[in-house]
């Protein structure tokens, strides 16, 4: 049986903020999260109470699918690097309160939708082996991008991150393309070791200190 644990005050979450997760982990084993929240956040899935420290902390499944539940404003799934497994699936709905993301090193995520998540500044999707759709059309608060590292990723459409200041999207074999004339307020860009991409345009980025 799945158990609930609803951490920060006795009421269940009010919001209808919510964070699902598939992994191919079988129960028992055990996966690595980090949590801040505003008010009142369930789990659902795993055995232990959840964390709401913004440390990493091992939670034991009871079932494949989690379900974190209230405002979340910090979230890491990040993983091992040598694991096989991870978080195979990640969605968020109504996560308008979320301003930090790290899901890097889940070696079974395709795709992340953030559609949802219009308050995030901060987003590191690095290191995902099988990462090849990343929606960022509605993060237009978003200030540091790490997307390095996600070999089949072949497209990367920023034009709505205006916001964006560090931009790190190495070693992304699949990626021929890069614009970047709406980020005039970037800063910092980390665009080596993609063998395809031959042409990149900076006319429009004044602000570029670190390159």
């Amino acid at each position: 049986m799945t158990k609930k644990s609803v951490v920060s005050g006795a009421e269940s979450p009010r919001s209808s903020a919510m964070i699902r997760m598939t992994t191919q982990k079988v129960v028992g084993e055990q996966i690595s999260l980090r949590v801040e929240a505003s008010g009142a956040v369930s789990i659902d899935g795993v055995q232990e109470p959840l964390h709401t420290d913004g440390l990493y902390h091992n939670y034991t499944l009871t079932a494949q699918e989690v379900v974190i539940r209230g405002e979340v404003t910090r979230f890491g799934c990040r993983q091992d690097f040598e694991d096989e497994k991870g978080i195979a699936t990640l969605e968020f709905s109504q996560c308008a309160a979320l301003r930090e993301l790290e899901c890097n090193f889940n070696k079974q995520l395709t795709s992340l939708d953030l559609s949802q998540c219009v308050a995030l500044t901060t987003l590191d999707c690095s290191d995902n082996d099988r990462l090849t759709n990343l929606d960022l059309s509605q993060c237009v608060a978003l200030t540091t991008l790490n997307c390095s590292d996600n070999d089949r990723l072949t497209n990367l459409a920023l034009s709505q991150c205006v916001a964006l200041t560090t931009l790190n999207c190495s070693d992304n074999d699949r990626l021929t393309t890069l614009d970047v004339t709406k980020n005039v307020a970037l800063t910092e860009l980390d665009c080596s070791g993609n063998g395809r991409m031959t042409r990149l345009d900076l006319s429009k980025n004044v602000a570029l200190t670190k390159l």
